[in-house]
């Protein structure tokens, strides 16, 4: 869940917008916060700030519910994915919004796009799916389902951002072999795939295991090799 910050700091940076997403959009304090981003300088390393339920908020930093930390370095493209820090524990309130925010040069607060996270009180519900709270493989598809040895399968997908996919395509003669994909600031990947020949036709198993930090999701779909 993103917020629209005032004081754009874009004008500098060409027309695309620094934004910041965080995964999931809620918790409790402590739990891991998994924080992607895009429209950055290319290849900066940046500082995160994490406030709630602002900097400028009223006893915010008199509190202590504010934390600077040291933060990722952008791609060439200008982004990030997989930062994982933990939310910060709260003093003198039991719940509370947080704005979370990056530094863009000698800006701490120079994000266009700033991240919202909600910490919820101790002992309530989360309001969360279930990959929501943890690290799934989500919307495994491929395309087409039936190819022939020697064509192209696209495989596509959708995890928490920054998770390293591990692909095992388990073919008819039981052959395996495997890929490596790490996803972008979005969360989504998409690949092509060139079916090995000659090989026996049949159902061929493609299992999409991701990791980040200590999570783990697996998910699997099929695809069929004909003549």
């Amino acid at each position: 869940m993103c917020l629209l910050a005032s004081g754009s700091a874009s004008a500098g940076r060409g027309s695309s917008l620094s934004q910041l997403h965080v995964t999931p959009a809620e918790g409790h304090a402590g739990n891991l916060i998994d924080l992607s981003g895009s429209g950055f300088p290319a290849l900066t390393h940046l500082n995160i700030l994490m406030a709630c339920p602002s900097y400028q908020a009223e006893n915010a930093v008199r509190l202590g519910n504010v934390v600077i930390m040291a933060g990722p370095t952008s791609n060439a493209r200008g982004q990030f994915s997989g930062f994982l820090f933990r939310a910060i524990h709260l003093h003198g309130i039991p719940f509370s919004t947080c704005l979370i925010q990056a530094s863009v040069g000698d800006n701490p607060f120079g994000v266009d796009v700033p991240a919202v996270y909600f910490i919820q009180q101790f002992g309530k519900a989360l309001k969360l799916t279930h990959c929501q709270q943890r690290l799934c493989v989500q919307q495994l598809r491929v395309q087409p389902h039936q190819v022939r040895s020697g064509y192209d399968e696209t495989i596509s997908l959708r995890t928490w951002p920054g998770a390293t996919v591990t692909t095992t395509y388990t073919y008819p003669d039981n052959r395996q072999t495997v890929d490596y994909h790490r996803a972008g600031w979005t969360g989504a990947i998409r690949w092509t795939k060139r079916i090995a020949a000659p090989t026996a036709t049949g159902a061929v198993e493609v299992r999409a295991t991701a990791a980040l930090g200590p999570m783990t999701g697996v998910k699997t779909v099929k695809f069929t090799i004909v003549h």
